[in-house]
Order: structure tokens, then sequence, then C-alpha cells
């Protein structure tokens, strides 16, 4: 039996009263996400360019069968974290 896989674009927008360096710092570090999240795991598979979750970081995100890959692609100090 042959599985394919196939892409997604997922794409969310949420408010909050939040500070932004909080809702960052969550962003930026995924093994918050299964505590807050629908996630049931994180794992970082490969660190980003200046270490950790940094810009080029591959972090991978399960939950139940389904797992997710992500690349951070920008980061901007408090107002912007992007991934693909």
């Amino acid at each position: 039996m042959r599985y394919t896989m196939t892409r997604q674009r997922i794409e969310h927008t949420a408010t909050t009263s939040a500070d932004p360096a909080a809702v960052y710092a969550l962003l930026r570090d995924g093994a918050t996400w299964p505590v807050w999240g629908k996630l049931d795991s994180f794992e970082l598979e490969r660190p980003g360019e200046d270490g950790a979750e940094g810009l080029g970081a591959v972090r991978i995100f399960r939950q139940g069968k389904v797992e997710g890959r992500d690349t951070v692609a920008e980061l901007v100090e408090n107002r912007r974290f992007s991934y693909t």
C-alpha cells in the first residue's frame, strides 16, 4: 500500500489582549504548543542558523497520527513569527 502526502495551507488569525512579547515567546517555543494548543507533541528536528528554534529550524508537531513539519521562516522580535 502506498500513501501520498498532500500539502495543506493553513492560515489563522486571532486577537488577544495579551502582551505581544508573551505571545511571541510562546510561538517561538515549540515545546509550549502542546500545552496551550491541540497538539500531542513537539520535536526539534533541526536547529536554526542561530541555534534552537531560530531561522531555518525544522520543528515537528504531532496530533494523533498526523505529523507536520514547519520551517521557521521569519522572526521579528515581539511582532511576527512566520513558518512554512
